[in-house]
C-alpha cells in the first residue's frame, strides 16, 4: 500500500475543512501548501487560519462564500478590494462579505495575518436570533477588534488543538460566542431587538445535565435540547439566569471538582486532571491556577496543612 504523507493528508483535512465553510473557491494556496504557512483551527462553522511567520502572498484576486474578518498582525499595507484599495492597518480588523473579491495588486512580501472565516449561513442564522433579520453586510473598513473578541478567537485555538472531553460543546458554544462579538461591530447596520428570558425550569434542567456530564465528551446541541431551546437562544438565556456562558459554567464546574478532589488526597494530581475532564495536564494546571490563584499541588499543600 502506497503511503501517504502527513502534508497530503493534512491538506485533504484542511481542505474538507475549508469547503465545508468556504465553498469551492480557496486561499490562493493549495491546500498542502497552506499546512506548510498557516496553522488551521476549525469547527463546524468557523475556520480559523494564522500565518505561521511572515509569509509572501501572490498577485490575484478570489472570493468565497464565507464571511472573512482577517486581523493584521504585521505592518500596514494595501489590499485589493473589488475594484478599489483596502487599506488595513496594524492590529486592525478587516470584513470581507461573500462573494467580494479580494487579494492584493502585486504580489506582497513579509504579511502576518489572521483570518477568521465563518459560515456565511451561520452567521445570518445567528444574526436572525439576535436582531431578527439575516440580512448581514458590513462595511469593509478596518477597525480595532475589542479584547473580547481576541480572547474568544484563542480559546478557540486552545479547545481545536487539545481537544479535550466536551471540546465539542465549547466549540459550538465559541462558533455563536464569535458570531454575536462579530455582529456587534461598529460599520454593520442592523436593528435591535429586545428579548426577555424566563426558561428557568429549562436551564436547570441544562445545568443537572452540565454537572451529571461534566467530564464526558457532550455537544451544545445536547446540552441545548435537554433545555429544550435552539442553542444560539440557549446561550443568551443561560448566562442571563447563571451570570455565566455555558463554556464558563463547566470549567467552573471541573476546577470546583479538581478541588474537592485534590482536599480529599486520596488521588494524585495527575488523576485528578483527568478524573475532571482534562486529558492534558499543562492546560489543566493553567485553568485551575486562573481560577484558584496556585497550582493544583500548591493548592493541595495550602489545604493539606
Amino acid at each position: 500500500m502506497k503511503a501517504i504523507s502527513t502534508a497530503v493528508f493534512m491538506g485533504a483535512v484542511i481542505k474538507m475543512d475549508i469547503t465545508n465553510v468556504m465553498g469551492i473557491n480557496l486561499f490562493p494556496f493549495t491546500p498542502e501548501q497552506l499546512t506548510l504557512v498557516m496553522e488551521k483551527s476549525a469547527s463546524e462553522n468557523t475556520v480559523l487560519l494564522q500565518s505561521r511567520s511572515k509569509m509572501d502572498l501572490p498577485q490575484g484576486v478570489h472570493q468565497h462564500d464565507s464571511y472573512e474578518f482577517v486581523i493584521n498582525l504585521s505592518q500596514t499595507f494595501t489590499s485589493r478590494l473589488e475594484k478599489r484599495s483596502l487599506l488595513i492597518r496594524k492590529n486592525h480588523l478587516a470584513v470581507i462579505n461573500p462573494g467580494q473579491d479580494h487579494g492584493t495588486h502585486r504580489p506582497m512580501k513579509g504579511i502576518n495575518l489572521l483570518g477568521l472565516h465563518m459560515d456565511s449561513k451561520f452567521l445570518q442564522k445567528v444574526s436572525r436570533e439576535v436582531y431578527g433579520t439575516g440580512a448581514v453586510y458590513f462595511n469593509n473598513s478596518d477597525q480595532l477588534p475589542d479584547s473580547s473578541f481576541r480572547g474568544l478567537v484563542n480559546l478557540f485555538m486552545e479547545e481545536s488543538a487539545l481537544r479535550q472531553p466536551g471540546y465539542r460543546f465549547i466549540l459550538q458554544s465559541l462558533d455563536i460566542h464569535l458570531a454575536v462579538c462579530l455582529l456587534r461591530l461598529p460599520h454593520i447596520s442592523l436593528p435591535s431587538l429586545s428579548y426577555k428570558f424566563g426558561e428557568k425550569d429549562n436551564i436547570a434542567r441544562a445545568i443537572e445535565f452540565i454537572r451529571a456530564s461534566f467530564n464526558k465528551d457532550f455537544s451544545l446541541k445536547d446540552v441545548s435540547g435537554v433545555a429544550n431551546l435552539s442553542p444560539y437562544h440557549f446561550i443568551r438565556v443561560f448566562k442571563a439566569q447563571t451570570g455565566k456562558t455555558p463554556y464558563e459554567f463547566l470549567l467552573d464546574y471541573k476546577i470546583e471538582k479538581a478541588r474537592e478532589l485534590l482536599a480529599a488526597g486520596n488521588l494524585t494530581v495527575t488523576e485528578v486532571c483527568y478524573q475532571c475532564g482534562f486529558n492534558n495536564r499543562s492546560h489543566f494546571t493553567a485553568a485551575f491556577k486562573k481560577r484558584v490563584g496556585v497550582t493544583p499541588t500548591g493548592y493541595r499543600n495550602t489545604v493539606s496543612r
